[in-house]
């Protein structure tokens, strides 16, 4: 049975209820504003260059005001007030843009944005830092202006120290008692090493000077040694092909035949012994030796008569000096002959 005790209890939890509930939906709703900025509107106005825009916003930070607004922020431009910090009512903020850079930087093309005055105060605002022997153009001191071309080359100059292979050299010994064909190797070659200490410049990655500054030699080279031949054989163009020769005269030449008309008492025989026949001629010794092998054509190399391969195997007492007597096997190709210039070739 409900008695008068339970409904003064009744009234009594009912009261501290509602108190309970209302102190947590406060507590709730104080906390959602601290952690949520889930707070009542606040007026703003932010100026973008010469766009002004008047809002009202309930996000408890600037950063996300802006965002709020799709106003995108670059590196380089500037805010009245820090991102971080809470937005107040009836709050300014204002943007200021910052001017265009065309920056090279290294070979890298990039925009960049600067709020500063000059190019050198600007690099410092965008963390860009030069190197001891870095480039820049222009000058640092030069004034930022909208579309400014900027650019950085990035130089190091280091010293280096490397092993390095050394070539071997070749000594040449000519010997003009070898044909232009003999090679005798008297000492082969092997290479050396050193180590050799460079300075290094590079500029934005590739390397434009190597300087040796010094060399220190660990293993000498051992050079080679080549003997050459430089004598060239002389050579005459026959119908059997080049022939050597050792000696060349230019003669004038005359004909006799085997017949003793032509050959006196010596019954068709030579000085030598020989019998006289086509390829047999008569020459001073004292300009050719008997028993040369010789090979006479005409002065014009042949062009106008060749006699050919011959033997000089017989003397006479008008062949004097530079003469020579070609014998052919008739009289009357003799006196076609005549007298004649020649080339005589003494064979090798």
């Amino acid at each position: 049975m409900f008695t008068k005790n339970d409904e003064k209890n009744t009234q009594s939890f009912s009261v501290h209820g509602i108190l309970y509930t209302v102190s947590t939906i406060v507590l709730i709703a104080c906390v959602s504003v601290f952690l949520f900025g889930f707070a009542s509107p606040k007026q703003i106005t932010i100026k973008d260059g010469e766009k002004v825009i008047s809002a009202q916003t309930t996000k408890l930070y600037v950063e996300e005001a802006l965002a709020e607004q799709n106003i995108i922020l670059r590196a380089g431009d500037r805010v009245s007030a820090p991102l971080n910090s809470k937005v107040k009512d009836n709050d300014e903020i204002t943007i200021t843009r910052g001017t265009k850079i065309l920056l090279t930087d290294g070979g890298v093309f990039k925009e960049m944005y600067s709020c500063e005055k000059t190019l050198e105060s600007a690099l410092i605002d965008a963390d860009i830092t030069l190197g001891e022997h870095d480039e820049i153009t222009p000058d640092l001191k030069t004034a930022v202006t909208d579309g400014l071309e900027v650019k950085i080359t990035r130089v190091t100059i280091e010293t280096v120290k490397e092993e390095q292979v050394m070539d071997f050299h070749e000594t040449k010994i000519m010997r003009d008692d070898k044909q232009a064909d003999y090679v005798n190797v008297i000492q082969e070659g092997d290479t050396g090493w050193a180590e050799s200490t460079y300075r290094i410049t590079t500029r934005d990655g590739v390397v434009t000077e190597k300087l040796m500054l010094s060399q220190n030699v660990i293993v000498e080279p051992v050079a080679k040694i080549v003997e050459y031949g430089t004598y060239i054989p002389n050579t005459v163009q026959t119908s059997k092909g080049p022939v050597r020769y050792k000696k060349v005269i230019q003669c004038n030449a005359t004909a006799y035949d085997p017949s003793p008309a032509s050959n006196g008492g010596y019954g068709g025989l030579t000085a030598t012994g020989m019998r006289a026949q086509y390829g047999v001629i008569a020459v001073d010794p004292r300009v050719i030796p008997l028993g040369s092998k010789v090979y006479v054509e005409s002065p014009d190399g042949g062009d106008s008569w060749v006699y050919g391969f011959a033997i000089a195997a017989d003397t006479g007492g008008a062949i004097k000096g530079n003469k020579v007597d070609l014998c052919y096997n008739t009289r009357s190709e003799c006196y076609q002959f005549g007298r004649r210039p020649a080339t005589v070739y003494v064979l090798e």
